[in-house]
């Protein structure tokens, strides 16, 4: 019997006495509740004593969990900070060492920022001969890199090279020093090297260098810094590029500039000898009169205004294209010559300059046109003869009433034959 009921039958019943078969039955009955209820208590406890401990233990894994996405947000943030920090790096380094328009001073900024402000052991950059064949050192980092430049490094461009990997396949190649197949890590100048980088030097589809990162850690080039280093080589070959087009561009500027001047030069030299004695204009109030060889009163002032007892006297020179062609001489009846006397003389000179050289060049090209008339002419006229003798001597008139040559040659033969006539005639003209 259940010990609470055996207890309440004493409290109430107040004897161990025997109970009546009717009131038997009464008592299992509830003896079975009581044991009934005992048995569904323990259930429910340990029921929740079950789901109590699933839920600390659940409490615990949601803490774990916590801890670890904060942990990997803490991380993740880190990376980000470092990256936003590489990505300035980069940045200013790209500015910096394009804000030249020299070569040798861009690649000399470029591995000392990148050295400097990465942290690095050793930088370099190479650049690539036309054959791609082998790679040229044109700057690196310290007492070694002025050394390897002095050296005029050349370092050949195999399969097995870290260099041609990296141009054959256009994209970064790390080297450790522990990997012994990297013959070019065995380098005595460079005895610190841990790990090394090759990042090609690219522009759209084409590769002309190298920029070379050493560092003395093993771990330095992650997969977090390669891509900044190599948008950073990218801006350099760009860099590198506009520098070599824009030196290219003004060397062009300068040939064509002294070829424009010596065209200049001798075209108005051409000029001149076709004016035959004619040295110049003169005004002198009573009319233009043209001031020839010879003429007392054709001699040019001074390039510079001076006085005396009379009058002013001024002469600014007329140029073109940084070539003076002449100049402009005035006598002016005061005293002094103001400024605006002199910047309007200075203005007309400037004028003319310009007026005279498109008089020559229409000139110039009247003569062409009239060539190209005349040559039209003969032309022409060729296609109407039928033998060759008819055709020399349609084409002796036309050169003799355009020219008025009074010897003209023609002969005909082969190469070797004409030769062979000129050799005799320079004979017969020296004996």
């Amino acid at each position: 019997m259940h010990r609470l009921l055996q207890r309440q039958l004493r409290r109430f019943l107040g004897s161990d006495e025997e109970i009546s078969e009717e009131l038997q039955r009464f008592v299992q009955a509830v003896d079975a509740a009581y044991t009934q209820a005992d048995d569904d208590r323990a259930l429910l406890e340990h029921s929740l004593e079950l789901t109590s401990q699933e839920l600390l233990e659940r409490n615990e894994q949601l803490r774990q969990q916590k801890e670890k996405s904060e942990q990997m947000v803490s991380e993740r943030t880190a990376e980000l900070e470092q990256l936003v920090i590489q990505l300035q790096i980069a940045s200013e380094v790209a500015r910096d060492a394009t804000t030249t328009q020299n070569l040798d001073e861009l690649f000399t900024n470029a591995v000392e920022l990148v050295r400097s402000r990465f942290g690095f052991y050793h930088t370099a950059i190479y650049l690539t001969d036309d054959r791609q064949k082998s790679a040229i050192l044109m700057a690196a980092t310290g007492k070694v890199g002025q050394k390897m430049l002095a050296e005029e490094l050349r370092l050949t461009l195999d399969e097995s090279s870290l260099f041609s990997q990296a141009i054959i396949s256009g994209n970064p190649k790390i080297a450790l020093a522990a990997d012994k197949d990297e013959e070019h890590l065995i380098n005595p100048m460079l005895p610190e090297t841990r790990s090394e980088i090759a990042l090609p030097l690219r522009v759209d589809d084409q590769i002309n260098g190298i920029l070379n990162i050493h560092s003395r850690e093993e771990s330095a080039f992650d997969s977090g810094i390669v891509p900044v280093l190599q948008t950073l080589a990218d801006q350099l070959a760009a860099a590198i590029s506009n520098t070599r087009l824009l030196r290219e561009m003004v060397q062009t500027l300068r040939e064509s500039e002294a070829a424009t001047i010596s065209y200049t030069q001798k075209a108005w030299q051409n000029v001149l000898q076709r004016s035959g004695s004619v040295l110049g204009f003169r005004y002198r109030g009573i009319g233009i009169e043209p001031i020839t060889d010879g003429d007392p009163q054709g001699e040019q002032v001074p390039s510079k205004s001076f006085q005396d007892d009379k009058f002013t006297k001024l002469s600014v020179p007329i140029r073109v294209r940084e070539q003076v062609i002449g100049t402009l001489n005035l006598q002016i009846e005061e005293d002094q010559t103001l400024p605006e006397t002199t910047a309007l003389t200075e203005s007309v000179a400037e004028r003319m300059a310009l007026a005279l050289e498109s008089a020559r060049l229409f000139e110039e090209t009247r003569q062409l046109a009239d060539q190209e008339r005349f040559i039209t002419q003969i032309t022409d006229k060729m296609q109407y003869t039928t033998t060759i003798d008819d055709l020399i001597q349609q084409t002796f008139q036309d050169l003799y009433s355009a020219l008025s040559a009074s010897h003209i040659v023609v002969h005909l033969g082969t190469e070797n034959q004409l030769r062979d006539k000129l050799v005799q005639h320079a004979s017969l003209n020296k004996d």
